[in-house]
């Protein structure tokens, strides 16, 4: 890993991990990149599922956010299309795609 991820739409930014917050739950991820308009369409049919499950407390949405170009990697910039698509759900920054290639 070439370096500490960093999280959006967490508590107080903390990470996410599958032996404590995501242990023994369905966890559905979501590989995407803000400038992909396939990536774009797929936050609404997330959010849908989001809503369908959203009282079974075994199932998680995770983003996780691989840059496709170099000026998305800043956290900021990931910050801005959470806030512009409307994201709820927890994302990780994989700008080195350590979550990717894991």
């Amino acid at each position: 890993m070439k370096g500490p991820l960093e999280w959006l739409n967490t508590r107080d930014g903390q990470a996410l991990s599958f032996d404590n917050q995501l242990n023994q739950k369905f966890v559905v991820i979501d590989f995407w990149t803000s400038c992909c308009i396939n990536c774009i369409h797929v936050i609404a049919e997330l959010e849908r599922l989001e809503h369908t499950f959203a009282d079974i407390p075994e199932v998680a949405f995770i983003g996780c956010h691989s840059a496709k170009f170099d000026q998305e990697e800043a956290l900021y910039m990931l910050r801005s299309a959470v806030l512009r698509y409307d994201v709820k759900h927890a994302c990780v920054n994989d700008c080195h795609f350590d979550v990717w290639n894991s």
